[in-house]
């Protein structure tokens, strides 16, 4: 059996274990283990077979296939080997290994099925136009290389290898009518840097491996070694190989951009940089660091998948400006021209040379689309002294449709200090963009420093930091406890901010922590919002903070002088619905439960003016929660009395009820509530009403039926 084959199921095994997918992985495994049993017996029983590079190979296979069950994956590892899955065309694209098959005849590889690197003939150069004889030769010489549709068989040498030309020359003539243009423009500016992009191939007599820079890793394509008609061309009819990894491009995109695609063949770091924000002193500076081949940079244009290289910067005469090179791929041989103003284009694309940083860190992380700045992915960076750090974010390609990732914006946010972070008003940030790549630079202290990943879609990011100076880069770690509320307001429950007497409808929560403690409080929603908190119960006097509404609410180091305290979380009108999350950051122990709101299964609301009096009946003795409301706020008395039956004056003794049925209102603005337990007739009277203006609310709960009515 084919060793390549052996060697995807072990890919294909490490596939299914990141997805968490058991029963496949141990089917998988046992196919691979089986079928290299066999083939180490049968090369045992046939030495000469084999050579001993072969033998070794197998070997080190075998290895690396019985670690599968003694080892697990990292998450780290996971998230790579999920990366995998990319486009429609071809499938699976594993991460490339020190130890990998292209093809061998010794390898029991089936090459009957293989066709011969074939290359069409190539339509003769572009005359002058308005040359009359030259448009006649050039329609003569393209209808003949129509005609010979099937191609023309390149020459082969003695042990049947494709005769290729794997050097440079010819690059600049390089041409390319499809759409993937971006990528063409890409292999002229990294060729024009002598940087060889042939050694990205491994040799294969019959197919070709081609290394790229995608999804956190390097990744290993494997294409045949038939080149279609329409590929990638260059005056040098053997500079074929420039073809090889055109197509193995096309297994993954449909088309891209010049910076994606510079990052993809070399994993140099793509900037964008919008045509208006290009001043004269950056031109200037991208001149400087062009010559020192720290960059290499190509021009957008607002044709879609269609970009020039830059292969040359000049400066000007009087050192005022500079004129670039700019050859556009689409164009004949000769499509080189000049520029000295860029301002009909989109976007420059600068692409620096990781090897001008000596440190270069990276993280493997699966982002997600909460609004909870403290569930976001967190990192901590070390540094041994204040430096500029480079930060680089590539999310993943997954799926069917890989040439673009999923829409939705990415950023990141910095702050000094190893602390997570609850709040983003506070940190630097990048310029949030929602394409696939993301950089950011920031001004790093010496010490600690943590980063925040932002975005508000769901997937795999790689996480990249340069440096010239030492840093090393972990996960985020909080030296504080956290608990985390999350609830939501409904219609019942949304009773607005404090100016509304519908507040204490709100959700409420009891804080118990030890006397004079500090704590951090945190809330996110998709409303203005708040956390208000009172000490003891809710009134003006009791209230710890003033309450400001927003977004993403935060409240570090709230000193709370007691033990007992009341939060809620609130919005700023009343009635507006959608889920929260509430956060309390202490260093030391609380307790933190929802106190219930509810007045029960049955619920009926009054409202009275000019010295309103209500009556309650209840036919059996019940729980019930009353909850009163006053427009005056100077009136802070309830009294309640039982009267013998419905129609009768004559009161009973009201020595069962609390402090004799008379009920103090703390705060008779937002309301008190009281749980009592009745049977019988009632009167809620309100006796130090001094003005007839004053309106009464009042709302009775109980899990069994009764009535009110005002009087």
């Amino acid at each position: 059996m084919e060793l390549e084959i052996i060697h995807n199921l072990y890919e294909f095994a490490n596939f299914n274990r990141s997805l968490g997918n058991h029963d496949e992985f141990d089917i998988l495994f046992k196919r691979c283990y089986r079928h290299l049993k066999e083939e180490l017996d049968r090369r045992e029983s046939s030495p000469k077979e084999s050579s001993p590079e072969f033998k070794n190979d197998l070997i080190q296979l075998t290895k690396k296939v019985l670690e599968l069950k003694e080892t697990q994956l990292t998450m780290q590892e996971k998230l790579i080997w999920l990366g995998s899955k990319i486009g429609g065309r071809g499938g699976f694209w594993f991460p490339s290994d020190r130890f990998y098959f292209v093809d061998s005849p010794e390898l029991g590889c089936d090459t009957s099925n293989q066709r011969d690197l074939v290359f069409h003939e190539d339509v003769p150069d572009t005359k002058k136009e308005g040359d009359l004889r030259g448009q006649v030769h050039q329609e003569q010489e393209h209808q003949q290389a129509l005609e010979s549709i099937n191609g023309l068989r390149l020459d082969k040498t003695e042990d049947n290898t494709p005769d290729i030309d794997w050097s440079l020359e010819g690059f600049e003539t390089l041409r390319q009518n499809g759409s993937d243009c971006s990528f063409v423009s890409s292999l002229i500016s990294m060729m024009s840097s002598g940087f060889d992009i042939s050694d990205l191939i491994t040799k294969g007599k019959h197919r070709f491996g081609v290394t790229f820079h995608l999804n956190g890793c390097t990744r290993y394509v494997v294409v045949d070694s038939f080149i279609p008609e329409l590929s990638v061309k260059s005056r040098n009819k053997k500079l074929l190989w420039p073809a090889i990894v055109e197509k193995a491009y096309t297994k993954l995109f449909e088309g891209s951009n010049f910076a994606n695609d510079m990052y993809l063949l070399s994993g140099w770091i793509p900037e964008y940089v919008p045509i208006r924000y290009l001043t004269r002193e950056r031109r200037l500076e991208i001149y400087e660091m062009f010559k020192k081949n720290e960059v290499r940079i190509g021009l957008g244009t607002f044709d879609e998948s269609h970009d020039f290289a830059i292969v040359n910067i000049e400066i000007e005469p009087d050192a005022s400006d500079v004129v670039f090179t700019v050859v556009d791929p689409r164009e004949s041989y000769n499509g080189k021209f000049k520029l000295k103003s860029l301002n009909d284009y989109e976007v420059l694309y600068v692409c620096h040379n990781p090897l001008r940083f000596s440190f270069i860190t990276q993280q493997i992380l699966m982002n997600t689309n909460t609004r909870e700045v403290w569930s976001k992915p967190q990192f901590t960076v070390q540094c041994d002294e204040a430096t500029t750090i480079w930060c680089l974010m590539e999310r993943f390609l997954t799926g069917k449709n890989a040439s673009t990732p999923k829409e939705g914006s990415i950023n990141v946010h910095w702050k000094h200090g190893k602390d997570r972070i609850y709040s983003l008003s506070n940190c630097a940030r990048g310029t949030a963009n929602n394409s696939r790549f993301h950089l950011s630079k920031f001004a790093a202290q010496k010490g600690h420093s943590t980063l925040c990943v932002d975005s508000d879609i769901r997937s795999i990011v790689s996480l990249t930091l340069y440096s010239t100076s030492k840093i090393s880069l972990c996960k985020a770690k909080d030296e504080k406890s956290t608990e985390v509320i999350r609830s939501s307001w409904s219609l019942s429950n949304s009773g607005g901010s404090y100016l509304h007497p519908t507040f204490c409808e709100n959700p409420t929560y009891e804080l118990i922590v030890p006397d004079n403690s500090r704590v951090d409080i945190a809330l996110e929603s998709c409303h203005e919002a708040e956390v208000t908190v009172f000490k003891e119960e809710i009134s003006d006097k009791n209230m710890v903070y003033s309450p400001t509404y927003s977004r993403n609410v935060y409240h570090e180091d709230v000193l709370l002088l007691g033990t007992r305290f009341i939060l809620v979380p609130s919005t700023y009108d009343p009635g507006q619905t959608g889920g929260f999350s509430m956060a309390i950051r202490h260093d030391s122990g609380i307790k933190l439960r929802e106190l219930s709101t509810r007045l029960g299964l049955f619920v009926k609301t009054e409202r009275g003016d000019n010295f309103p009096r209500f009556a309650l009946t209840t036919s059996r003795r019940s729980s019930m929660r009353i909850r009163a409301r006053l427009s005056e706020t100077n009136t802070n008395t309830m009294t309640i009395t039982q009267f013998r039956n419905r129609n009768d004056t004559e009161t009973t003794a009201s020595s069962h009820l609390p402090n004799n049925g008379e009920f103090h209102l703390q705060d008779a603005f937002h309301g008190s509530e009281f749980e009592l337990h009745l049977e019988g007739h009632y009167l809620i009277d309100f006796p130090l009403i001094s003005s007839q203006l004053c309106a009464a609310t009042v709302e009775v709960g109980s899990d069994h039926p009764f009535e009110l009515q005002i009087l």
